[in-house]
């Protein structure tokens, strides 16, 4: 009987844990109008990494679901082969973004802009000048210096030149 019962409890803990389970496979779903006569691009290819993918990205709803994906990708309007998730509670999505890449603007920085970065440690309050070469998230980009290198930046270290 003492040997029954740690067997009988693990076997309840077990069986109360929720797990994240795949809910549906669509092929495009989105929370915005998508215009069919324009030709949008492939951004983004998802991985599957799902569990991960889930914690980053859950919501309480599936439209929160799809625009926290969406919209950590600039220039990002749907996504095509979807999977969603769901643990019980919260909802996550997993998907190929597409978009326009034209578009991919964020805090008003667009690819190719040329930047002034303040950076007081470095340069002792001094600009170095560069160009916006892709986005990281919605805090940061990856700016070329002119020295060639390539340096992460956040938005609030940045400003517009007309170089």
């Amino acid at each position: 009987m003492k040997r029954i019962l740690p067997v009988l409890l693990m076997a309840i803990l077990l069986a109360s844990c929720s797990s994240l389970k795949m809910v549906g496979d669509v092929n495009m779903i989105s929370s915005r109008n998508v215009d069919s006569k324009t030709d949008y691009v492939l951004i983004k290819t998802s991985t599957d990494d799902s569990k991960r993918n889930f914690k980053k990205n859950k919501a309480a709803t599936v439209d929160q679901a799809i625009n926290n994906v969406v919209m950590n990708v600039p220039g990002g309007e749907f996504l095509k082969n979807a999977k969603l998730y769901t643990d019980g509670k919260e909802w996550g999505i997993l998907g190929d973004v597409w978009g326009l890449t034209e578009s991919a603007n964020i805090e008003g920085f667009k690819i190719g802009d040329s930047v002034l970065i303040k950076n007081s440690l470095l340069n002792k309050g001094k600009f170095t000048k560069g160009v916006i070469n892709g986005f990281k998230d919605r805090k940061t980009c990856i700016v070329k210096v002119e020295s060639g290198d390539l340096k992460e930046c956040s938005f609030t270290d940045l400003s517009k030149s007309a170089i």
